[in-house]
């Protein structure tokens, strides 16, 4: 009678725990420049009611935070099948504590968003993720300026010509305000 009760106990306990990952796309905004996009994993435990949520591996511009943690999260939904968390305080990274904010939600078809702001050195970090987004191996893409671009040329002597049909180097002056060396043989 013991043994049974006791694997009913495990089993009622193993049954309060569920955890999930969701793979997506995070856009980290330094509030200067253009944002960066790199694809994150962020892992939502569940333990009696409480929540527990783990940014895997988070880094920026070089600097590695680690694993970003917020336990003890309540779920304030009002829909069933949802989960909305939001929390303000001390999120744990590999450089200590930071002030920061979390709003994130689940919706009825298991697609997680959040925006998590972090304070770190007098900058806010903003993290924005979307579970139904991922990259597709392209960040960026640009354009390549043809020769109808160059409005100027110039030998080395400072010299403005016409054409780079004579062996020498030249420096083109581009529309966009750019300049570029040529070497022609």
């Amino acid at each position: 009678m013991k043994k049974i009760f006791t694997l009913v106990t495990c089993m009622f306990m193993m049954a309060s725990v569920m955890a999930k990952d969701y793979t997506g796309l995070i856009t980290i905004d330094l509030g200067m420049g253009d944002p960066t996009e790199q694809d994150a994993t962020i892992s939502l435990t569940n333990e009696s009611e409480k929540y527990t949520l783990t940014l895997v591996d988070f880094s920026f511009s070089g600097l590695p935070l680690g694993d970003i943690s917020i336990s003890d999260l309540e779920n304030t939904a009002t829909e069933e099948g949802t989960v909305t968390l939001t929390y303000d305080g001390n999120i744990k990274t590999n450089l200590g504590e930071l002030p920061g904010t979390i709003d994130l939600s689940v919706n009825n078809e298991d697609v997680m968003t959040a925006t998590i702001t972090i304070s770190v050195m007098g900058m806010s970090i903003v993290v924005t993720f979307d579970s139904s987004t991922t990259t597709t191996g392209i960040t960026k893409v640009s354009t390549t300026d043809s020769e109808s671009s160059v409005i100027e040329i110039y030998n080395l002597q400072g010299q403005k010509v016409t054409d780079t049909n004579r062996p020498g180097i030249y420096i083109l002056r581009k529309a966009d305000g750019t300049a570029t060396k040529r070497y022609v043989r």
